[in-house]
């Protein structure tokens, strides 16, 4: 083998994120019950043909996945294409090219357009950098181009997309710390305008924070009784 050979099989080795969507793929695709063959005809029916074979080389990381192909199994598995290229859960940092590492949650947050890939404290943390409020800005106006200017509506609009309403929401700031109060209006609320059943407040921060209903229902509780405690002037 020449060395241009060599270095053409080296361009074309599949890295860590390719390795990620190769493991994410496979557990998508088994997820939602499909096989290559299903998934192959879901990819024809939308319009980027994929053979069963070339899915399974994809998932063994012995084919690349191009933008459009990951665009087109993102549809298909109704996922974002972050889904496919981020690992799902947290197991360690993760390396978004091969000799830059990330907290797993920084690397998500990039990949929604929150703020650039940086690991808190480390030597690439720009925070402490004279142009770091106009970079941010910049980033959030690039990244997201739909985000609204007013800050309430945009937060309305983010957990208006992950609870069904109505709710109510209140929000405290003091410049250093910020504290919200998130509760579902039930329909009997709504025609008697009682608050919604601690139940209902259950579910919203189950699904505000993505924690089981248990775990939920604990912090609700825990919370009622510190401030119970309070008003009682700490008895």
């Amino acid at each position: 083998m020449t060395d241009d050979q060599r270095k053409g099989r080296r361009a074309i080795e599949t890295g860590p994120t390719g390795m990620t969507t190769a493991k994410n793929l496979a557990m998508l695709r088994k997820r939602r019950g499909l096989t290559t063959r299903q998934l192959s005809a879901a990819l024809e029916r939308a319009g980027r043909p994929i053979p069963a074979s070339g899915i399974t080389r994809m998932e063994k990381g012995e084919r690349a996945v191009t933008v459009d192909d990951l665009a087109a199994l993102a549809t298909v598995l109704d996922v974002s294409p972050a889904a496919l290229m981020l690992p799902a859960e947290d197991s360690g940092p993760v390396h978004i090219t091969p000799t830059k590492p990330v907290p797993w949650l920084v690397a998500w947050r990039w990949a929604h357009g929150e703020h650039p890939p940086f690991t808190p404290g480390g030597e690439d943390d720009p925070r402490s950098d004279r142009d770091w409020p106009e970079r941010r800005r910049r980033f959030l106006q690039e990244n997201q181009p739909y985000r609204d200017a007013d800050h309430l509506r945009e937060i309305a609009r983010y957990i208006a997309a992950r609870i069904d309403g109505p709710w109510h929401l209140e929000l405290d700031s003091t410049g250093e710390s910020e504290h919200g109060t998130l509760s579902l209006r039930s329909e009997r609320t709504k025609r008697d305008d009682r608050e919604a059943t601690l139940e209902d407040q259950v579910h919203a921060i189950a699904n505000t924070y993505g924690i089981s209903l248990p775990e939920a229902r604990s912090r609700l509780y825990t919370r009622l009784a510190e401030e119970r405690s309070q008003q009682n002037g700490g008895d």
